[in-house]
């Protein structure tokens, strides 16, 4: 059976199935009610393993521009502080806490409130508000502690010295301070959760609150009102982190009250930090310092967090990762740039070996940026050729510009697949919607069947994306059918 026919032969059995039981197959919400208990369910795209979320690029100030703000930040001054303390009073240490009487001192010089008594002269080095001053310091390698009484282990008491070799005025020195400082800021669950069953859900729901807030700040680059997004992310929250316990309705608004002042005095001390500022009507928004710190954290938790300017001497892999979050003219402005440090056909070379072992909106996004280098490229395309996955786009292209064959049907039905899913994650849901009917015209119609029958990992997701959304109900007949037979349950 030849292509253009097996469409019209698949779509003819899924009228005859329909009409034997008196539904009308143009009838889209029918139709797909009726078919979608049998297709393939599609779990993460086997072409991408281990992708993290890649979120859209930033633009950040100098380094020495950063350190300049970083060296008015409130904190790092305390930070510097606590050193000086310690390099004078030289207190001893229970692990790495301060001794109830180094505490007691502490409270005193540094004029602060203790949180866990009220008597000032039997301070604890265990409460909170001392951790808060104490604990950074030792996070940013200010202080050096040295076992010269009691266990190695550090079980025993040990005394603290402030480490002064390491704590230069480079900016990389201060730019590593001031992160250690926001990072230990971030972690509630470790200086605030002691205490009652309340207490502990109280702090590690507001350290979950916080990333998620400072998340969407990164994300959204303006202003946000913080009220209503800490209300909206409690309701979820809060719910999770008392699943299973025993509490009244009381408790659980006691959770949700402390959470709120958790979160709002963490903000203050973000503040502190520099990385935060408040405007106008309680919305806050992240300074170029703050936008720094997180661009930093997210990195190194696995998220593709890319810098305006940045790619210049990144790997071929690593430029069509970050270029998906850019907008079009930005994409451009960031590629010209990378290619700038090699020829055309070393730049081409580079992008299909990359894209061949990478997902299908990066093979797309790679043979679009080839499309701006027009000479001495025939070559490195036509190396590239016998890629398994990028293969058939590289010969859809040359024959394309009279420099091959035309490409096979099986050829066109791949470079298909990738088009559809790459389409699917690159804008908004509604603009893919919008954009399908032309994505996948009558024209094309004949490659459905074909796609079912290749070696593409993405088949699947792609039947589900033409059943679930295309307007055609011809096509969402076809592709239901095809995702029956693809099922390994399939009688």
């Amino acid at each position: 059976m030849t292509v253009d026919k097996e469409f019209a032969s698949l779509l003819g059995e899924v009228e005859q199935r329909l009409s034997r039981h008196g539904y009308d197959p143009a009838d889209l919400y029918t139709l797909r009610r009726l078919l979608r208990a049998r297709t393939v369910p599609t779990g993460p795209d086997p072409d991408e393993p281990g992708r993290g979320v890649i979120l859209p690029p930033v633009s950040l100030p100098s380094r020495d521009e950063l350190a300049v703000e970083a060296r008015r930040s409130r904190r790092l001054w305390e930070l510097y502080q606590v050193r000086d303390w310690a390099v004078r009073r030289r207190p001893v240490l229970c692990g790495q806490v301060l001794s109830d009487a180094d505490a007691t001192a502490f409270v005193e010089d540094f004029t602060i409130r203790p949180e866990a008594t009220l008597d000032r002269s039997a301070v604890r080095g265990d409460d909170p508000a001392v951790l808060r001053l104490w604990q950074p310091a030792l996070a940013a390698g200010a202080i050096d502690i040295r076992h010269v009484r009691g266990t190695a282990d550090g079980r025993g008491p040990v005394e603290a010295v402030a480490h002064a070799t390491t704590l230069d005025d480079t900016d990389d020195e201060v730019l590593r301070m001031w992160r250690a400082g926001f990072d230990w800021t971030l972690r509630f669950a470790e200086h605030r959760g002691r205490g009652t069953v309340l207490e502990r859900h109280s702090y590690r729901t507001a350290e979950r609150v916080l990333a998620a807030l400072l998340f969407e700040l990164y994300v959204r680059r303006g202003p946000l009102d913080m009220a209503g997004a800490v209300t909206r992310l409690l309701g979820d929250l809060v719910g999770e982190a008392v699943a299973g316990e025993t509490m009244s309705s009381r408790e659980r608004a006691q959770v949700r009250t402390r959470t709120f002042a958790a979160v709002r005095f963490a903000l203050t001390r973000l503040m502190g930090h520099g990385a935060v500022r408040r405007g106008t009507f309680g919305n806050y928004e992240l300074t170029p310092l703050g936008l720094w710190g997180m661009n930093v954290r997210l990195s190194d938790t696995g998220h593709i967090a890319p810098v305006r300017g940045s790619l210049a001497t990144a790997s071929a892999e690593a430029l069509l990762r970050c270029l998906v979050g850019y907008t079009g003219r930005e994409r451009m402005e960031e590629f010209d740039a990378w290619r700038g440090s090699r020829s055309d056909a070393q730049a081409v070379r580079e992008l299909l070996t990359a894209a061949d072992r990478m997902g299908p909106g990066d093979r797309v996004q790679a043979l679009v940026l080839v499309d701006r280098m027009r000479t001495g490229v025939e070559s490195a395309i036509r190396e590239a050729a016998s890629g398994v996955l990028i293969g058939p786009h590289c010969r859809a292209w040359l024959s394309a510009r009279g420099h091959g064959e035309a490409p096979s049907v099986e050829d066109r039905a791949h470079v298909l697949v990738d088009e559809v899913i790459a389409a699917s994650r690159d804008g908004s849901p509604e603009e893919f919607v919008a954009g399908l009917r032309g994505l996948v015209s009558p024209a094309q119609y004949e490659l459905i069947p074909v796609a079912a029958r290749i070696p593409h990992p993405s088949v699947p997701e792609m039947l589900r994306l033409l059943f679930e959304l295309h307007p055609d109900w011809t096509v969402t007949a076809v592709t239901g059918l095809l995702s029956q037979r693809l099922s390994p349950d399939d009688p």
